[in-house]
């Protein structure tokens, strides 16, 4: 997947690469939730397959998010939401497959996953502007302000020295 998801990084943006990660994960909910026969699940098992690359890039774009001394707190609230969702889907799907399964749509689970997959895509239309990078995952940087240190102008040798002059050796006792 590292491989695959640097390839797909020097290419395109985080904020696409997670779009596509959506629409595949929604695709692939909505051939299980729509699925007559047992071997049309096994090509949506590869869409799934394809789409977990692209939720890797979901931890760059929260860091770039969020200011410096965010970055943790935004990492675990993300791990957490992720965590909840691993442990509370086991627990709610069957009780979903059961209440559905003698209807005219027993996926219907999947579909409501598929839904929320839907929601979460048109929400990732906005993150461009939260990572504001261009293909390869380096973020675009401001023009820098001319400086006007010192240093700059080539003096931090003279700077050093003139320091060094003020301070006076520590005494030996």
């Amino acid at each position: 997947m590292t491989v695959g998801l640097g390839w797909l990084s020097r290419r395109f943006s985080e904020a696409r690469i997670t779009r596509a990660a959506l629409l595949l994960a929604t695709s692939a909910l909505a051939v299980y939730a729509l699925a007559s026969v047992a071997w049309v699940l096994y090509p949506s098992l590869g869409l799934f397959g394809f789409s977990a690359a692209g939720f890797a890039t979901l931890s760059l774009i929260v860091t770039r998010a969020v200011p410096p001394s965010s970055v943790g707190e935004a990492q675990g609230v993300a791990a957490s939401v992720h965590a909840l969702v691993d442990s509370g889907a086991p627990l709610i799907y069957p009780i979903l497959l059961d209440a559905t399964e003698g209807s005219a749509l027993p996926g219907a689970a999947f579909l409501l996953a598929a839904g929320v997959m839907s929601l979460a895509f048109l929400l990732s239309l906005a993150l461009e502007s939260f990572t504001d990078a261009p293909p390869g995952g380096t973020p675009a940087q401001p023009p820098a302000a001319p400086c006007t240190s010192p240093c700059c102008a080539g003096g931090a040798r003279r700077l050093v020295e003139e320091v060094e002059e003020r301070c006076e050796p520590p005494s030996q006792a």
